[in-house]
């Protein structure tokens, strides 16, 4: 009798979390955080000479931001146009060329009848050879100031502070006036789209959560509203202490219609 009481009792108990991660269903409390959180800087330092953006504003991904004052780098890219624009000294060169070909030729029609000595032909082939490297140095000199009017427009363009992400702008950090260092934060952006969800479930659930599964989560500002997820991530370590474990959820939303930071509800068992 005693050993089918305990048959028994060892069938419920291994039966019991079975059950457990087979039903996952109910409501668990989570938090709907921003995407991501971006405390824009500066890869140069400089002076704040224009914000471009309030707080509160929508930003593009790659939308001009703010800007240092940059008046030394525009005349720089003024002076490396000037220095990059060689077509008139190479013109003039190949025309030299041309023109020293020409001359060659003619005088090798004439050797033959001793109007013009081998040694004329001699400086003649020597003037053309002078004349290819001028051309090959000039335009030497041209692709070298086309690479430093790249370089530049490139140090003028580190002087306008763009956008990473699309997203909004929660606060400016940098008043125009202040030095911006290169550990300063000029302005913070957030995405609110999508939106991601942290909730943290018994352990008795792992099993059965699966990363691609469909969830609801329900909102309550700033209306109630159940809105369809999907998990991205579960995590592979419990938590020991309160025997759970996190997930993750991906919840669209477009146009940043719902404010990140808020508490919400995970329903695992209507997705």
């Amino acid at each position: 009798m005693r050993l089918a009481a305990l048959c028994l009792l060892l069938g419920f108990s291994l039966a019991a979390p079975v059950a457990a991660q087979d039903s996952i269903t109910g409501l668990f409390d989570c938090v709907a955080s921003p995407a991501r959180t971006v405390k824009l800087g500066s890869p140069v330092t400089g002076l704040l000479a224009d914000m471009q953006v309030r707080r509160g504003d929508p930003v593009e991904a790659g939308q001009p931001v703010a800007r240092l004052e940059s008046s030394v780098e525009e005349a720089n890219v003024r002076l490396a146009e000037t220095e990059a624009d060689a077509g008139e000294a190479i013109a003039a060169q190949r025309q030299r060329l041309d023109v020293a070909l020409a001359t060659l030729e003619r005088s090798r029609a004439l050797l033959k009848s001793g109007s013009v000595t081998r040694s004329r032909i001699d400086e003649l082939e020597a003037a053309v050879e002078i004349t290819r490297l001028d051309l090959a140095g000039e335009e030497r000199k041209a692709e070298l100031a086309a690479q430093e009017l790249v370089r530049q427009r490139a140090m003028l363009d580190r002087m306008t502070i763009h956008g990473p992400i699309a997203g909004v702008v929660t606060s400016i950090d940098t008043q125009v006036g202040e030095f911006v260092r290169q550990d300063s934060i000029i302005a913070t952006i957030v995405q609110t789209d999508p939106l991601l969800v942290d909730a943290y479930l018994p352990t008795e659930l792992w099993a059965g959560t699966k990363l691609g599964a469909d969830v609801t989560v329900e909102i309550d500002r700033p209306e109630p509203v159940k809105l369809k997820g999907r998990i991205i991530v579960v995590d592979s370590v419990f938590d020991t202490a309160s025997n759970t474990f996190g997930v993750r959820v991906e919840l669209p939303n477009p146009g940043s219609t719902i404010p990140g930071g808020q508490r919400c509800r995970l329903d695992l068992g209507a997705g």
